[in-house]
């Protein structure tokens, strides 16, 4: 809006006066541009005030390492509930098989990747012990 107003201002202008118009424009080309070629400090911060500022960033990113670090350890305790959940699931159908020969099978599979799973959890450990 702003924009068009000041469009149709100057549109207007030149119809009324194109030479005063070109003449104004010819007399601003006239005037000097000055370009700032230096810099100077306007307003220094206190130097206690910069090394609060500075505690107060690390205090801040700190809180947002811990969070994150909450959150993934919450992360991590719904899926192991999920995993124990998953097989406590498949204990009770256990249960339920008749058949003794098909029950050992189920047990002897699920003692397999229990046991599979545990030799890659152990891996783990021992590089995040190694790490630490």
């Amino acid at each position: 809006m702003q924009i068009e107003f000041k469009l149709e201002r100057r549109i207007g202008a030149l119809s009324e006066n194109p030479s005063g118009y070109t003449k104004e424009l010819e007399e601003q080309l006239k005037q000097p541009v000055t370009m700032a070629t230096k810099t100077e400090i306007v307003e220094k911060i206190p130097d206690a005030v910069a090394q609060e500022l500075e505690e107060l960033r690390s205090k801040l990113a700190e809180s947002e390492n811990d969070a994150g670090a909450q959150k993934e350890a919450l992360e991590l305790k719904v899926e192991i509930w999920a995993v124990l959940n998953g097989i406590n699931k498949l204990l009770e159908h256990l249960d339920k098989v008749q058949d003794g020969k098909r029950g050992a099978g189920v047990c002897k599979a699920l003692a397999s990747a229990l046991a599979q799973s545990q030799n890659q959890i152990t891996k783990r450990l021992a590089k995040f012990e190694q790490e630490a």
